[in-house]
């Protein structure tokens, strides 16, 4: 954990939670593009706009409504929007982004909860997990093209039942 206690991040792009909220992403050199659009640019928060479907925001997490506080410990208030477009083709890239509540976002229609359900014969959800029950089970990576990614399932969300238990 670092001094402002964000905890590290591994190579692939998974992000630990501290508890101000806040998450931290890592783009290593694999990922060529980091897919998603933003509305804003700094100086000020960077808010994502679009994620692309199958590309790396959208797989390891990032979400519509999220905002990026700060690239490589550099803090968005006090960069210049050139500087951030060039920090985006940069890797590896560290980023810190502040989740947006559903109460705050863009659409107010976003369910507190949501089933899915995996058909008969679905081979492989695509879902790794983070936590064991008893307790909280949370939803640490989806697998491109997967069954998980393609309902919605994001990295962050969690399981509150599985077949009504």
């Amino acid at each position: 954990v670092d001094a402002g206690g964000l905890q590290d991040v591994d190579a692939g792009g998974l992000q630990d939670v501290d508890a101000g909220g806040l998450q931290e992403f890592l783009a290593d050199e694999s990922v060529a593009k980091l897919g998603m659009a933003f509305r804003g640019l700094p100086p000020g928060h960077a808010q994502v706009k679009s994620c692309a479907a199958g590309g790396w925001a959208k797989s390891t997490g990032i979400q519509v409504g999220d905002k990026i506080v700060s690239i490589d410990g550099k803090d968005l208030q006090r960069m210049s929007a050139n500087d951030f477009k060039m920090y985006c083709k940069k890797r590896p890239l560290r980023f810190v982004v502040e989740r947006a509540l559903a109460e705050d976002a863009q659409t107010k229609d976003i369910p507190a909860a949501v089933e899915f359900v995996a058909e008969e014969g679905t081979a492989k959800l695509g879902v790794a997990f983070q936590g064991l029950p008893p307790g909280h089970l949370q939803v640490k990576m989806c697998t491109a093209g997967s069954w998980a990614e393609s309902v919605g399932i994001q990295a962050g969300d969690q399981i509150v039942s599985i077949d009504g238990k």
